[in-house]
């Protein structure tokens, strides 16, 4: 069987072994069991398989001594867990952002005409030749996916090749980037082809699976370290969460914000609405967190002041569209309030604080 359809195969194969995969919650922990393509199994969690607290995975300021403690499985397995979702970098605990959309920004936002908030910085079909994916490819998308440990370079520009049909000559693949025709600029529609297949054949296995990677995002949680959370929540009128697809809400919200690129995987985290045994409450009440924890004033929890956006769009979204079913209406309050990946950050209102998250 050739890459190209061992690759574009994976997401199918693995969408169709995912009754015998299985997530759940008990105590407050996520237990997983994840499969290959082929339904060999990765890793099963019988021990808790998370820290003590949050972990918010897939986000880069996973710090190693809090993801360390009291964590269960190895970085080798975690790594299995998460493959489409993460992968450690150097061999740290240290998880960067979702892999594959750094290097293929998929056509989401300005198919549906949401602000280009990156200032169009990848071209019209919003596809890069730089970032991460060489990482990502040897780290994720081989081992879990193609099923190839060690993989090179040349291994990487041999899956090109075969992906997009580009001539060997015309293909370059090293530390930086992949990349057919390396002589032609990123606006050459010939080239644009060519990267919007590598795209898709990293989409159709990440489409299929991203519903037990959302629900691994947000599920490890400490539900009593959430508490304050939930109160304050409902002390500004969040009283109805069990009613609303929340698991959406967020996803939808990272779709919109470029966290995730991909329209149909959205649809199908949406449609499942759930957070296993969480309550919505719980869950919404998590992604509220982990947004506004990254602009906290505390070093120790790895801030980013310029972020405090999100969480504000996230509650601009959710008051004007309680049942979070309408695209257009986070279409508005994005472009409206917080075009260009900005917008006011809150002055008033909830005091979030680390004391009302995690230590």
């Amino acid at each position: 069987m050739s890459l190209s359809s061992l690759a574009i195969g994976a997401g199918n194969a693995a969408g169709s072994n995912a009754a015998k995969s299985t997530a759940y919650v008990q105590d407050g922990w996520l237990y997983t069991k994840t499969e290959t393509a082929s339904g060999q199994a990765l890793v099963t969690a019988v021990q808790p398989a998370a820290a003590s607290g949050v972990i918010p995975v897939g986000d880069s300021r996973v710090w190693g001594n809090v993801f360390d403690k009291n964590r269960k499985l190895t970085v080798a397995q975690w790594q299995a867990v998460l493959s489409m979702d993460a992968y450690p970098e150097n061999g740290t605990t240290n998880y960067q952002d979702v892999g594959p959309w750094r290097y293929c920004e998929v056509d989401y936002e300005a198919s549906v005409g949401i602000s280009d908030y990156r200032g169009n910085t990848f071209g019209p079909v919003g596809v890069t030749t730089v970032g991460d994916f060489p990482d990502y490819f040897k780290n994720a998308f081989a081992p879990y996916v193609l099923g190839k440990t060690g993989a090179t370079n040349t291994d990487m520009k041999n899956w090109g090749v075969q992906v997009t049909g580009v001539s060997a000559a015309n293909f370059k693949a090293d530390d930086s980037r992949l990349d057919p025709y390396p002589n032609l600029s990123r606006s050459n529609s010939t080239k644009r082809a060519a990267l919007t297949k590598i795209c898709k054949a990293l989409q159709s296995a990440f489409d299929n699976q991203q519903d037990k990677y959302v629900m691994s995002h947000y599920a490890h949680i400490n539900n009593d370290k959430l508490l304050p959370v939930l109160s304050a929540l409902k002390g500004i009128g969040f009283t109805a969460f069990d009613k609303h697809n929340l698991v959406g809400m967020a996803f939808q919200v990272q779709v919109n914000t470029g966290s995730i690129g991909s329209v149909s995987a959205f649809t199908s985290v949406k449609n499942a609405g759930n957070c296993g045994s969480l309550s919505a409450e719980t869950c919404f009440a998590t992604y509220l967190t982990d947004q506004y924890i990254r602009w906290l004033k505390s070093s120790s929890l790895g801030d980013d002041a310029g972020n405090c956006w999100r969480a504000s769009m996230a509650l601009d979204i959710y008051k004007k569209n309680p049942a979070m079913n309408s695209v257009s209406t986070v279409n508005s309050v994005i472009n409206s309030s917080y075009p260009d990946n900005s917008g006011k950050c809150p002055t008033s209102g909830i005091k979030w604080s680390k004391n009302m998250a995690w230590e």
